[in-house]
């Protein structure tokens, strides 16, 4: 049988800084390692270009 994986949730603010944007939001799901993720109610997205680093 498989491992047993976990979720991680939240209702609270969330941000999530990739390489490549700014997530901001309210309340995550997101599995263990955060290779999937989801935020529930996205309040905005802010795209990093890398002429701006």
């Amino acid at each position: 049988m498989g491992r047993t994986k976990k979720k991680i949730t939240s209702d609270a603010f969330v941000k999530i800084t990739t390489a490549k944007e700014i997530i901001m939001g309210k309340g995550l799901e997101a599995n263990q390692d955060f290779t999937q993720y989801e935020i529930k109610e996205v309040t905005g997205t802010i795209r990093i270009e890398d002429k701006e680093l």
